[in-house]
């Protein structure tokens, strides 16, 4: 691959150690040329169509950052220790200095009672399209339902639009349908099952949106 990149003039930046995240090589690339990027991701990573999902926020997260003159602050936990935030905070890891030491972490978030919670880059709000959130009470370990003003998401009426009952098996934003069989959605979506993917998560984030079938 440098091979042939050289010979195309091609700047071709490759990692040296097999471990650590593939994010960072393409960080390192764009700060190195303004030209188009094209990246090979490895086998174990694809495929995945929504492993560049965070890119159209990159521009915008840099002007954030050269605008507001902000700096990285370093947090350096202790055994037991652990850093709470309630508002958006851009954070990420820096370059891992010992690879014979984790950097493996607990991530655990809080969410408030009576909210709905979704996740924007897999989202189309203006057309009625929620990558709801799967909540989970762990007092219960049931899921916990998201609400939008005073009912769940799936009973709300869009406006102008008039009530009407929703069948047993009509899919719901954010909802299995309650006939959903995964085993069955990987057999009708072969590509679903050669990607290793979850049956249910994929079919919430990507299925339902493609019309795909699960019976």
């Amino acid at each position: 691959m440098e091979i042939l990149a050289e010979r195309l003039g091609i700047h071709c930046i490759t990692r040296t150690e097999p471990g650590g995240a593939k994010a960072g090589n393409i960080n390192n690339a764009l700060r190195q040329t303004r030209n188009p990027l094209v990246v090979i991701f490895d086998a174990d990573f694809c495929p995945r169509a929504d492993f560049l999902a965070q890119s159209p926020y990159e521009n915008a997260w840099a002007a954030m950052v050269e605008a507001t003159g902000a700096k990285p602050e370093y947090f350096y936990p202790r055994k037991g220790q652990a850093l709470i935030w309630a508002a958006n905070l851009l954070h990420g890891g820096s370059r891992q200095n010992d690879p014979g030491r984790t950097r493996w972490s607990q991530v655990t978030h809080y969410y408030f009672d009576d909210c709905a919670y979704f996740t924007p880059a897999f989202s189309d709000p203006l057309v009625g399209n929620l990558d709801l959130r799967q909540i989970v009470d762990i007092t219960t370990g049931e899921l916990a339902p998201n609400i939008y003003v005073d009912r769940p998401v799936d009973q709300v009426v869009r406006r102008g639009a008039p009530p009407a009952p929703v069948a047993q098996s009509a899919p719901v934003p954010g909802k299995l349908p309650k006939d959903f069989d995964p085993a069955l959605y990987l057999s009708l979506n072969p590509d679903v099952a050669a990607a290793g993917a979850d049956a249910r998560k994929h079919y919430l984030r990507f299925g339902m949106r493609e019309n795909r079938r699960y019976r």
